[in-house]
């Protein structure tokens, strides 16, 4: 009973951390030119490409994960969105300041 449960314990860490490696490389890879307008890639709706209800479907289709799994999964995707979010605001108010234009007030909710 306890050796199960360290296997699961085992396999949900290894899952949090390949999730969270994945969200580096994302975070990574971004292009650092302007965010996209109303005209451009996304229609100017940040983080409308990234949702955590449907990575967190296709890793239970692909894992198999438990209900007290997805959840799991669910938190850590949810806080790395908003962690992703809050540092791309920061960066663009970087570059405003560095170009000598005020920052615009961050989206709601960031």
């Amino acid at each position: 009973m306890i050796t199960k449960r360290i296997r699961v314990s085992a396999r949900c860490g290894l899952l949090l951390a390949g999730v969270l490696a994945l969200g580096t490389c994302a975070v990574m890879a971004q292009n650092d030119g302007p965010p996209p307008g109303p005209g451009g890639p996304g229609g100017g709706q940040r983080g409308r490409g990234f949702d955590p209800q449907r990575q967190v479907e296709m890793l239970t289709q692909r894992l198999n994960l438990t209900a007290d799994q997805q959840t799991q999964v669910k938190a850590v995707l949810t806080e790395q969105r908003q962690k992703m979010e809050a540092a791309m605001v920061q960066k663009r108010n970087q570059r405003m300041e560095e170009h000598g234009g005020a920052p615009p007030p961050p989206p709601p909710g960031v």
